[in-house]
């Protein structure tokens, strides 16, 4: 009975070991996956949108000068821009070089907006120039938007019988002058654009917001990674906007609009 008893401790401990040794093997795993996944996917986009047409000869030499190149991008920007002008549809562009954000009709800009605080994946400066030019030479189309705030708000009111029901009715306050705005849009091309406030965001209570914003890259991480597919990562750029222009562009834009990035 003695020797069963001091087995048994030593058993547990030796499980206990062992679940903390595979725990940590999955997490460093993970983490591993979380820098890989940006570099495998740097190589598919350069396979992707290199084009032999694109450039030749000595031009391929010479757009590798990031100087040179620039003028390039701000080609196809503009490109990218006038193929949208085409469209009756509104459409919004982003010049993170100016830090500037349009909303245009036909090519005619109808709200310019200063961007205030520009972060953006390392993934883009990893590229080649010769793919980043044919990739921002077409525009972006949104497949997914998700906001704090609702896009299309729907007020109910009873309308008073008389002068006297009317001025006995409880005025409702706006909520959005308290609530914090953010909003999540999901892009064609493989590219996620977050947009939120530049003024203090205090109190920011939206956890549904926060954990499906937050946990995106790594569910595709972990999906990639048990499914054995190939891997997979989506960059991100992020981007502040004066509160009341982002509920201006939100509710301005169509449910499907296009965008023309400058980077």
């Amino acid at each position: 009975m003695e020797n069963i008893s001091n087995n048994t401790p030593r058993k547990n401990r030796a499980l206990i070991n062992s679940a903390i040794v595979l725990s940590l093997l999955i997490f460093s795993y993970f983490i591993f996956l979380l820098f890989y996944f940006p570099i495998q996917q740097v190589k598919v986009f350069n396979n992707q949108y290199s084009d032999s047409l694109l450039f030749t000869g000595e031009e391929k030499n010479i757009i590798c000068d990031d100087t040179l190149a620039s003028i390039k991008i701000k080609e196809a920007f503009l490109q990218s821009r006038l193929v949208m002008a085409k469209s009756d549809s509104i459409s919004f562009s982003i010049d993170l070089v100016d830090s500037i954000l349009f909303l245009e009709v036909k090519g005619v800009v109808v709200l310019e907006s200063k961007i205030n605080k520009i972060v953006k994946s390392r993934f883009f400066s990893s590229v080649d120039n010769e793919a980043l030019i044919k990739y921002l030479s077409n525009p972006f189309m949104v497949n997914k938007k998700t906001a704090t705030i609702e896009k299309e708000p729907i007020v109910f009111k009873k309308a008073p019988k008389d002068t006297i029901e009317a001025a006995t009715q409880i005025f409702k306050p706006d909520t959005l002058v308290n609530e914090v705005i953010c909003i999540n849009i999901e892009f064609d091309k493989n590219l996620i654009l977050e947009i939120s406030q530049s003024e203090d965001k205090p109190q920011f209570q939206n956890l549904n917001y926060l954990l499906k914003k937050r946990s995106k890259n790594f569910i595709q991480v972990a999906k990639n990674s048990i499914s054995f597919k190939e891997p997979y990562f989506t960059p991100k750029i992020i981007i502040e906007l004066p509160k009341k222009d982002i509920k201006s562009v939100y509710r301005a834009l169509p449910y499907k609009p296009q965008m023309a990035l400058n980077l």
